[in-house]
C-alpha cells in the first residue's frame, strides 16, 4: 500500500467516526478552532484533486506582498497588522467592525464576530500560528459583511436591525445600533432589484433557519471557503509551501 492510500485510509476512517456526532454538532467549539467537521472532510476530499487545484486562485499581488511585510511581526502587533491588511483586501474599510485582542468569556473558539455588539473579539490563548489567525480573521469578517448586508436589506422593507438581528427583547436591548446604522449610512440600503438582493434573502433565509444560535449553513461555508483561501495564499507565498505540504499540514493539525 502506497504512502498516499495509507493517508487516505487512515483519514476515511476518521471522517465515518465524525460523521456519527451528527449535523448537530458541525459548529459546536472543536479541539483545533478552525477545524469543523465540513471543513475536515473537504481537506480530506482535497488530496484526490490534482495539485493545480489545490493552488487555484493564490496570484493576489497586493495581498501576498502585504503578508510579507508583516510577517515579522508577532503577537497583537502581527494581528492587527494583519487584520488592517485584510479590511483592505475585502473592501470592508468603510465597514470593518472593532477589532479586540483578548478574552471574552462566551468566546467560542480562536475567534468570534459578535452581531449584538458589531465587534470581532480574537482570543489570544487559542493563538497557535500565523496562518490560523489570518483564517480565523478573515472567517469572521466575512460574516460580519454577511449581517451587514442582512440589515442594509431588511432596512428596505422597512424593518430595523433590531427587529431583523435579535430574537427577542433582551437582545434588542443589547444590540449596538449605531454600528448598523453607521453601515447602513455608509453602504446604503439594498433595494429588492438591487444585485445583492437575492444574497440578502438567502443569508436572511438562513439566519432564520438556524434561530438565531448558528449561523446558517450558507453564511458558514461562505466564510470557511473565503477563510481557507486566503490562509493557503499565506502559506504558499509567504511560508513557501506546496499544495500537498499545505494539505498535509491541515490534516495533521486535525488529527494529531
Amino acid at each position: 500500500m502506497t504512502a498516499i492510500s495509507k493517508i487516505t485510509c487512515k483519514l476515511a476512517k476518521q471522517v465515518s467516526n465524525l460523521s456519527k456526532i451528527g449535523k448537530s454538532n458541525l459548529n459546536k467549539t472543536r479541539k483545533f478552532p478552525n477545524k469543523s467537521i465540513r471543513t475536515m472532510k473537504s481537506d480530506i476530499l482535497d488530496i484526490i484533486k490534482p495539485k493545480k487545484v489545490i493552488l487555484e486562485n493564490l496570484n493576489h499581488p497586493s495581498l501576498m506582498s502585504g503578508f510579507k511585510e508583516i510577517q515579522p511581526l508577532k503577537g497583537k502587533e502581527f494581528v492587527e497588522a494583519a487584520y488592517s491588511k485584510l479590511v483592505k483586501h475585502l473592501n470592508m474599510e468603510d465597514i470593518a467592525p472593532e477589532l479586540i485582542y483578548g478574552k471574552r468569556k462566551d468566546l467560542d473558539g480562536l475567534a468570534a464576530f459578535s452581531r449584538l455588539e458589531g465587534k470581532i473579539y480574537i482570543d489570544p490563548d487559542r493563538i497557535r500560528n500565523k496562518a490560523d489567525t489570518i483564517n480565523s480573521l478573515v472567517h469572521e469578517l466575512k460574516h460580519a459583511d454577511q449581517f451587514n448586508i442582512i440589515a442594509r436589506y431588511k432596512k428596505g422593507t422597512g424593518l430595523s436591525p433590531a427587529q431583523v438581528l435579535c430574537s427577542d427583547y433582551k437582545e434588542q436591548k443589547l444590540l449596538n445600533r449605531d454600528y448598523y446604522n453607521k453601515m447602513i449610512d455608509r453602504s446604503g440600503v439594498i433595494k429588492g432589484t438591487d444585485p445583492e438582493a437575492k444574497k440578502a434573502q438567502n443569508y436572511y433565509n438562513a439566519l432564520i433557519g438556524s434561530a438565531f444560535n448558528k449561523s446558517g449553513d450558507i453564511m458558514e461555508k461562505e466564510a470557511y471557503k473565503i477563510g481557507d483561501q486566503i490562509e493557503k495564499i499565506y502559506l504558499k507565498q509567504v511560508e513557501g509551501l506546496s499544495g500537498f505540504k499545505i494539505f498535509k499540514r491541515n490534516w495533521i493539525d486535525i488529527f494529531f
